[in-house]
């Protein structure tokens, strides 16, 4: 539970939720995304999580994963959508589709 500091800390600024694969993302990205958004009004929080490569997620249900992800990040801090300023879900494949003939070495 969030003490009434926090929640007015929470309240005067909106998240910028950053979803990355995992601890390496957040140690290359955390910096950048500090200077990126201005602190004094947003507060970055990053998860990590391979939303996109969980068993029984594909492309018909991807959305509602992600959504999934931020509803339980919000029901567990006591936000609503309104302490939401964004939503940032980065990936990378890896040259996961990437035909053998597009592959240089």
């Amino acid at each position: 539970m969030h003490s009434e500091r926090q929640v007015n800390y929470v309240a005067r600024k909106k998240i910028v939720f950053v979803i990355v694969e995992g601890p390496s993302d957040e140690t290359a990205l955390g910096l950048l995304l500090d200077k990126i958004f201005d602190t004094n009004s947003v507060y970055v929080k990053i998860w990590h999580g391979d939303v996109t490569s969980a068993p029984g997620v594909d492309t018909s249900n991807i959305v509602s994963k992600i959504g999934d992800v931020i509803t339980q990040y919000a029901n567990a801090n006591h936000y609503s959508k309104e302490h939401f300023q964004e939503i940032i879900h980065l990936i990378d494949t890896d040259g996961a589709f990437i035909t053998e003939e597009n592959v240089v070495q």
